[in-house]
């Protein structure tokens, strides 16, 4: 073995360390440009028409202004996912689109970033962020996104005389017969129920802070219970009402917006105290592309962008600056246009409270003995 080797295998030996490094480090750039972690993000939405609104609204422009790619992902909603990914310390969801009573929860849990006010930009005319965004929708570990509503949709052929048109109609199953579509959950159909057995709408929530009257919303709503037909995902409240599976079913409003305007379904909105809610961006805490998700949400909060999305499906913009750029055409399906007997969510109320309700419901949902009598008789 050669101590000082010869000249020529000297030479040798720097050309082959050259080609090496020069391999090495061009690998390295490519790579470097193609690192998932630095050029993607994964977004998690509620998919059918509203993840689609969000694809042409916030993530293909994102894309064409970054050079970044955005990987849509569908889930059902709840905390499960995002709690098993941060306990593990597996976290691959980096932008989630979430209800604002899990928000709270999973915030107070510490399963979220905490909001980074920077990110959200003054609005295109000029107005400040901390005007042109009610601060009743601001809340920690979350960006406020889009307005939306839980409703009532009914198909217009299943009645020849008249149409419902109040929340009280939809537990009136003898002027109104039929299927009733429902998400299997209590929130939304208690504070109903109390409204339509004439419950003031600023009582609900009092009345529902005992077990008493949460027992009273419930054998209000055991009327229904013979016509119930569940639903979960957002899409099939219209896909029963248009086929005739049920006459009517809540629904949340951006979802028969696409069926009545584009398809020409014959379906019908009762607004009458349409239940409005506020949906949020969030960072799952130890998101790996926690830059790209930070910038992927700095974009979804501009003016111009929130106002575009409502050309995909009727949610209102949450930002003042935006109502000006929607389309009057529109405009009559948003939930932010029909707020005279709106019903506003409590969903801190239902964070603190969701857990002990819910077993009520369950129990509520198992048949007693004289309605399994009924169903067998006929």
């Amino acid at each position: 073995m050669w101590l000082n080797p010869p000249e020529f295998l000297r030479s040798r030996y720097l050309c082959y360390a050259a080609v090496y490094l020069f391999f090495i480090g061009l690998s390295s750039s490519a790579l470097g440009h193609s690192n998932p972690y630095e050029t993607t993000v994964n977004v998690v939405s509620y998919g059918g028409a509203y993840t689609k609104s969000q694809m042409l609204a916030y993530v293909r422009p994102w894309e064409a202004a970054t050079g970044k790619v955005a990987n849509m992902i569908d889930y059902a909603g709840g905390l499960d996912e995002i709690k098993s990914q941060v306990e593990s310390a597996n976290v691959t969801w980096d932008v989630v689109d979430i209800e604002l009573a899990n928000l709270i929860n999973a915030c107070s849990a510490g399963l979220l970033e905490p909001t980074d006010l920077s990110l959200i930009e003054n609005g295109a005319d000029g107005t400040p962020a901390s005007e042109d965004i009610p601060q009743d929708y601001m809340y920690d570990c979350g960006y406020p996104s889009v307005i939306w509503s839980t409703v009532i949709g009914y198909n217009e052929n299943a009645f020849d005389g008249d149409k419902p048109s109040t929340v009280s109609d939809f537990f009136n199953v003898e002027k109104f017969p039929g299927n009733r579509g429902l998400r299997r959950s209590p929130a939304g159909l208690l504070e109903w129920a109390l409204i339509s057995d004439g419950v003031a709408p600023a009582d609900v929530y009092s009345v529902l802070s005992t077990p008493q009257g949460v027992d009273y919303a419930l054998d209000i709503a055991s009327v229904l219970k013979p016509h119930i037909v569940w639903w979960s995902g957002g899409g099939e409240p219209a896909e029963m009402l248009s086929s005739g599976r049920v006459s009517m079913s809540t629904a949340w409003n951006g979802r028969l917006y696409g069926p009545i305007v584009d398809q020409g379904q014959p379906l019908g909105i009762i607004w009458d105290r349409q239940m409005i809610e506020v949906e949020f961006w969030a960072i799952p805490k130890g998101s790996p592309r926690i830059e790209n998700a930070k910038d992927f949400i700095r974009f979804a909060m501009q003016t111009e962008n929130m106002a575009n999305q409502t050309k995909h499906i009727s949610y209102g913009p949450v930002r003042n600056s935006a109502q000006s750029l929607i389309e009057d055409a529109v405009k009559p399906y948003l939930p932010t246009s029909n707020l005279d007997t709106a019903f506003k969510v409590d969903s801190e109320w239902w964070a603190q409270n969701m857990e002990h309700i819910n077993a009520s419901f369950e129990k509520w949902l198992t048949p007693k003995p004289e309605e399994i009598e009924r169903q067998v008789r006929f």
